[in-house]
């Protein structure tokens, strides 16, 4: 009898905090603002006063760790929406085009970081085959490999274009197609002024020459937060150029 008054008691009194690993506790059971750093947390408000709830998932079951509120998002960790997560100065927000609080990951801005191995094999076989494009390697100045696909003359990484084939939502294809630049002016220029104005970070690339060419080929791409990029001018000169009308046949569905 002794023992149940004094579990009754305790929860009455504290909540009977249960432990789950260094300062952590169960959800449900844990008052606000009691866990300290590196404990177990579900949401920023269990976490001690200038804390926040590190979050690597976006289903809210998911268990994060407290650490401190001004600290930089790290790679994998949600960011976006209502988060108020800022990722490191190295990384950026990829924005999930399926979460309807338009959250997403912290990532490399490079957009080949989004998709997985698998994924892109299938993208280049999707430029080569159904696209009728030619699928050309690049690497930034951070020598990470970047697969472009060309066709005709506008240039297009063949993650945005397969997935976007497949009925998915993108900005640097949503932008192109929407948002033709106005006027006739051309040049790398202002094709890269003309992407960060609509948002995008340029990034430059560059292939090795090919069997004929005497120097390498730079180029500058317009890579937005989720991970879709095109070829700066392709964007700046918009649907209506004649080389890129097979592109947006294509992003149209009608190609």
């Amino acid at each position: 009898m002794k023992i149940l008054l004094l579990v009754m008691a305790c929860f009455l009194a504290v909540g009977c905090k249960t432990m789950n690993g260094k300062n952590g506790l169960k959800d449900g059971v844990t008052k606000d603002g009691t866990v300290g750093p590196g404990g177990i947390c579900k949401r920023d408000a269990l976490c001690q006063d200038g804390l926040r709830c590190r979050m690597r998932n976006l289903n809210p079951d998911a268990a994060g760790v407290c650490v401190k509120q001004d600290e930089p998002g790290v790679k994998g960790e949600v960011c976006g929406g209502m988060t108020g997560v800022t990722c490191h100065k190295t990384l950026t927000c990829r924005v999930e085009a399926a979460d309807p609080a338009q959250r997403g990951y912290c990532v490399s801005p490079i957009a080949t970081n989004c998709p997985d191995t698998e994924s892109i094999v299938r993208a280049i076989a999707n430029c080569q085959t159904s696209s009728n494009g030619k699928a050309v390697s690049y690497k930034s100045e951070m020598a990470e490999q970047f697969h472009i696909c060309q066709i005709d003359r506008a240039l297009i990484d063949v993650w945005s274009l397969f997935r976007t084939r497949l009925g998915y939502q993108y900005k640097a294809p949503n932008l192109f197609l929407e948002h033709p630049a106005s006027g006739n002016s051309e040049g790398v220029e202002a094709s890269k002024q003309y992407c960060e104005q609509l948002g995008g970070k340029v990034v430059s690339l560059t292939r090795d020459s090919e069997a004929g060419e005497e120097e390498t080929r730079n180029i500058k791409i317009c890579s937005f937060s989720d991970c879709s990029s095109i070829y700066v001018e392709t964007l700046f000169l918009g649907p209506n150029n004649s080389g890129n009308a097979k592109l947006t046949a294509i992003l149209k569905h009608e190609g």
